[in-house]
Order: C-alpha cells, then sequence, then structure tokens
C-alpha cells in the first residue's frame, strides 16, 4: 500500500524473480495485491490514474512492457 496514501500515483516495482517486465493499471483495490503480483515480474510499473494517449505513449515507450493488465 503507498505509504503516502496517494492511489493515483505512478510507481514501479523491481524483483530478480522474472524476465517479464509488465505494465498495470490499477485501483484503490489493486494496492493491496501489489505485494503479490510483483514478484512475478522483473519491473512492474503501477498507473494509478488515467492518462492521455501521448501520456500513454511514452510510457509504453519508457517501460517497454512485455504485458499490460488492466
Amino acid at each position: 500500500r503507498p505509504k503516502d496514501g496517494n492511489i493515483q500515483r505512478t510507481f514501479t516495482t523491481v524483483c530478480d524473480n522474472s524476465d517479464i517486465n509488465a505494465l498495470i493499471f490499477r485501483d484503490s483495490f489493486f494496492e493491496w495485491l501489489v505485494v503479490y503480483i510483483s514478484q512475478y515480474f522483473n519491473r512492474t510499473t503501477y498507473v494509478g490514474k488515467k492518462l492521455t494517449y501521448p501520456e500513454l505513449d511514452r510510457l509504453i515507450a519508457r517501460n517497454k512492457p512485455d504485458i499490460v493488465i488492466e
């Protein structure tokens, strides 16, 4: 759960258990799952707000996810 209480922020977790990078669009419920989901991916970027198309395009270009979960 985000320590600052801001569920709309974007953040990234890193685990060395996998070679797969994920981009996950989440809601407030999903914040409780972060600790469990993160262990299955190398780098996971969590997005808690709606993005414009240009923002989404930049996020995907920067993170190069193997999987996107909405």
